[in-house]
C-alpha cells in the first residue's frame, strides 16, 4: 500500500493575483503556475487522480456556478470544476475505494478521459483540448480541473 503522495494537498490556498482578467467574461489567463487536479480512468479501469500544472501563459475558464456572481471577488478556495486550454501532467496515481475512502495504491504513466476515452494523459507530457470553448458554459471544451484532489475524486 502507498502512502499519501506529496504532491495531494486537499487545502490549497491560492490568491487571486496569479489571474489576470480577459476580455471575456469568466476567462483569465495564468500569470504564475497553477497546481489543480483532475480524475480520470487507468487503461485497466481503476479511477486516477492526475496532479497537473496550468502554465503560464494558458487561458482557463471559471463558471459562475463555480464561485457565484460575476462582478464580485472569486473565491479560488470554493471554486468547483473549471477548464483550462493546456495542462501538463504531473503525476498519474491509481486509487482504491476502501469502503470509506480511496486510497492511493500505484504511480501508472496513462490514463484516459472519463467522459471522451480517445483523449489521453500521460505523464510528464503536456495535454491541449482538440477545442477550447469560449461560450459561458462550465461544460465545454478543455481541460476539466478542481483545485483540489478531494473535489476532482469527488466528482
Amino acid at each position: 500500500m502507498m502512502t499519501q503522495p506529496t504532491e495531494f494537498n486537499f487545502d490549497i490556498d491560492l490568491k487571486p493575483y496569479m489571474l489576470t482578467g480577459s476580455h471575456l467574461e469568466g476567462f483569465f489567463i495564468v500569470k504564475n503556475p497553477l497546481y489543480v487536479f483532475k480524475s480520470a480512468y487507468s487503461v485497466s479501469g481503476y479511477k486516477v487522480i492526475i496532479s497537473m500544472v496550468i502554465p503560464v501563459g494558458a487561458m482557463i475558464f471559471i463558471g459562475e456556478t463555480s464561485y457565484g456572481n460575476p462582478r464580485r471577488r472569486i473565491n479560488l478556495k470554493q471554486c468547483g470544476k473549471m477548464r483550462a486550454s493546456a495542462a501538463y501532467v504531473h503525476s498519474i496515481v491509481a486509487m482504491c475505494w476502501n469502503g470509506r475512502k480511496y486510497e492511493p495504491i500505484k504511480y501508472l504513466k496513462h490514463a484516459r478521459s472519463g467522459h471522451y476515452a480517445p483523449f489521453k494523459y500521460e505523464t510528464g507530457k503536456t495535454v491541449i483540448p482538440d477545442h477550447f470553448g469560449r461560450g459561458p458554459r462550465e461544460c465545454s471544451g478543455g481541460i476539466h480541473f478542481f483545485l483540489n484532489a478531494k473535489q476532482a475524486l469527488e466528482y
